[in-house]
């Protein structure tokens, strides 16, 4: 079975998905429920997504039309879920 897995999350959603051809279907539907029903962190595995989150929050600071964005939303949407950032506080990751 060939497929593509992948993930991401918006301001309303994280989503789980996999690419992958119609007879494989039940396969990939199996992979990603095992995925989210059984998934095993470690320690280390942990401390690198940190990594990964914190440059990610990195780069949306020095991106303007993110900024502005960030800003909107904490204003048009204010005390609600959907006024936050997408990634969260910095003292959160760390």
């Amino acid at each position: 079975m060939g497929a593509h897995l992948n993930a991401y999350t918006s301001r309303e959603q994280t989503v789980y998905y996999a690419k992958a051809f119609s007879k494989d279907l039940p396969r990939a539907v199996e992979i990603l429920a095992d995925i989210i029903q059984n998934s095993t962190l470690g320690e280390a595995e942990i401390e690198r997504e940190r990594g990964v989150i914190l440059r990610e929050m990195q780069e949306v600071e020095t991106n303007l039309q993110e900024v502005v964005f960030d800003y909107l939303h904490a204003t048009a949407y204010h005390n609600t879920a959907l006024g936050r950032t997408i990634l969260g506080p910095t003292e959160n990751i760390k």
